[in-house]
Formats: C-alpha cells, sequence, structure tokens
C-alpha cells in the first residue's frame, strides 16, 4: 500500500487484519489497516496515522521483529540513508546493513520483543553509498494483528559530531604543533633551574656546607656544635642563615634539598 510518502508491506507472510474491525472484506493482504492500528489504543483516525507517520520530519521506520523485516519506512528515512523505498521494504534488516552495529542492535531488539521501550541512546547507521550517520535512536514495540511490530524514530545528530570532531581534532593538530616548543620551554627551565640550584648552594659559606652536610645525615645542633666545636647559638645562627639563603623552612626540606644535590656525599 502507498498513501503519499508511506508504504508498508509484508512481503513473506502477509498479516490479514480482522474485517470484523475494518469493516472491509476485501482489502489487499499485504496492506496494514491503519484503523486497526490506530484504534490499538486510544481513537485517532486512520489517515491521521498514515499522515503523520509519512510526513514526519523525524526519520521513521516500522520492523517486523520475528524476521527482523522493514516493513515501513517514510521519506525521511529514505532521504538520510539515500535509498529507494523498494531497495529496503521486505528487506532483513541486518543483511541490509543499516545498522553499523549488529550487536547493539541485537541487545535492544530483545527489550522490544519483551514489550519494552528503547530509550534514546546514539547508534550509527549505514548509508547506501557506506557513509555512516551517527543518531539518536528511540524504539516503541506495539502489537499489530498478533505480531510484534517495532516503531523506530530517529534524529540524525551527525553534524554536531562531526562539529564536535573536527574541534578535537584541530585541538589535537594545535597541541602537536606546539609541543616542541613545550619541551624546549621546559628544558630551558630545568637548565634555569639546575643553574639557581647551583648558585644556591655557592652563596654558601665553607661553614655553612658543613653544618648543612651534617643536618642531612641526621645530626641534631648539638651533635653538630660538638663535631664542628662550635658553640650551640653559633651553629643556630648557621642553621638561619642556610635556611634563608636556600628558602628553606624546615630542617626536613634542608635534608632533601642537601640530599637531592649529593651534599651528604660530599659530591658537590
Amino acid at each position: 500500500m502507498i498513501v503519499g510518502a508511506l508504504e508498508i508491506c509484508y512481503p513473506h507472510s502477509p498479516l490479514r487484519p480482522s474485517a470484523a474491525v475494518s469493516g472491509k472484506s476485501n482489502r489487499n493482504n499485504n496492506d496494514i489497516d491503519f484503523q486497526t492500528l490506530a484504534s490499538q489504543d486510544v481513537l485517532v483516525p486512520s489517515y491521521l496515522v498514515k499522515n503523520l507517520f509519512a510526513h514526519s520530519p523525524a526519520p521513521l521506520l516500522i520492523l517486523r521483529l520475528k524476521n527482523r523485516t522493514v516493513i515501513g519506512v517514510n521519506d525521511s528515512l529514505l532521504r538520510l540513508l539515500a535509498y529507494g523505498r523498494q531497495e529496503v521494504l521486505g528487506r532483513h534488516v541486518l543483511e541490509l546493513g543499516l545498522f553499523h552495529d549488529p550487536e547493539s542492535y541485537i541487545k535492544w531488539e530483545a527489550l522490544l520483543l519483551q514489550g519494552q521501550s528503547v530509550e534514546v541512546h546514539e547508534e550509527r547507521l549505514q548509508s547506501k553509498c557506506g557513509a555512516q550517520r551517527i543518531v539518536l535512536l528511540n524504539a516503541e514495540p506495539f502489537d499489530f494483528s498478533g505480531e510484534r511490530l517495532a516503531l523506530i524514530s530517529l534524529a540524525d545528530i551527525s553534524s554536531q559530531k562531526l562539529t564536535e570532531e573536527q574541534l578535537n581534532q584541530a585541538v589535537r593538530s594545535a597541541l602537536e604543533e606546539i609541543e616542541p616548543f613545550v619541551k624546549l620551554i621546559m628544558q630551558k627551565l630545568v637548565q634555569v633551574k639546575s643553574k639557581e640550584s647551583a648558585n644556591d648552594l655557592h652563596s654558601l659559606t665553607d661553614r655553612e656546607k658543613e653544618v648543612l652536610e651534617l643536618i642531612a645525615k641526621g645530626y641534631s645542633n648539638g651533635h653538630i656544635s660538638k663535631t664542628l666545636s662550635l658553640a650551640p647559638h653559633t651553629v643556630r645562627n648557621y642553621v638561619t642563615q642556610i635556611y634563608q639563603k636556600l628558602d628553606l623552612h624546615s630542617r626536613a626540606e634542608a635534608v632533601v634539598w642537601a640530599r637531592e644535590r649529593g651534599l651528604i656525599n660530599g659530591q658537590a
């Protein structure tokens, strides 16, 4: 049956709508009776169901779940995937290759067979020419003449995704371009830091270096005083001067600073 932009058929095992419901007994056995379909849940005129499906700006298709057959498509879907109507009607949806990830289709098909809706989620579809379209998919199961069908609606988000991917690629390209400069800057910073550290060390007197070496070995002020034969207050003064020159704030920091520069082994 062709109604405007809508065609629905059952090519292999036709469904025969009830004559009592449709009020007609001479309908084509390959046609879905939209009057019957419209009256499944609420009283909606059959022509309205036809028009809503046919003229919907959203790509729509109807699947017969038992054999995964495409039995209904609208123009929006055909435009999206660049197919002719007769190229998709009656075809096995997986053999047709509409879904880029068959495993994903099989998972949400199982939900539909159980009577559960498939909430909006992202899918990739394959067009006739092999191009991928990224869509948000929503699927609702319904029964018609004892058969479990599914109405699938799509929202094409390919352009948004393309823009996102282009932005990511631009960022990656920019990072690749500046990476050599970043490395160079880091090298220079390390060199500057090394020079600063060397200068800091050279700012210490020989006696201050001796005190710092002993601090790095874990000596207390009293122990340093005895080892170097210095008065306790003199040792305290040296420690204070070391902290100020090296911008240190504790004995622990002094130990780390000295060990990093090999003072504990007398290498500096």
